[in-house]
């Protein structure tokens, strides 16, 4: 092989080796892109599920409390209706207190 030759050997060498490090160097960054954008997802899928966490335990509170809610206005209408009503001062008391009692 002469000197030319080898040196043409050489040269191409070099030029493959330079476009393969580049080429990994393109994919390094593809790479780094890439898992930069899994993060911020993952970051935004934490986000929507802490959110919707939150929103669960809203709502679980907002039926037990109007349940609550019902449940006292019945006992204010026993209450109040039965005041209304002619009954006798020994039934009014003993509702009375069953009323306390359900409210306590």
């Amino acid at each position: 092989m002469t000197e030319k030759s080898k040196n043409l050997v050489e040269e191409r060498i070099k030029k493959g080796v330079k476009e393969a490090i580049q080429e990994e160097v393109g994919l390094k960054t593809q790479e780094d892109t890439i898992r930069k954008e899994i993060e911020e997802k993952t970051r935004t899928i934490e986000e929507y599920t802490n959110t919707l966490k939150r929103l669960q335990a809203e709502f679980e509170n907002y039926t037990k409390r109007v349940e609550k809610e019902k449940q006292e206005f019945a006992l204010y209408t026993k209450h109040y209706s039965y005041k209304n009503t002619t009954m006798k001062t020994s039934q009014k008391t003993q509702l009375s207190k069953k009323y306390k009692q359900d409210t306590n």
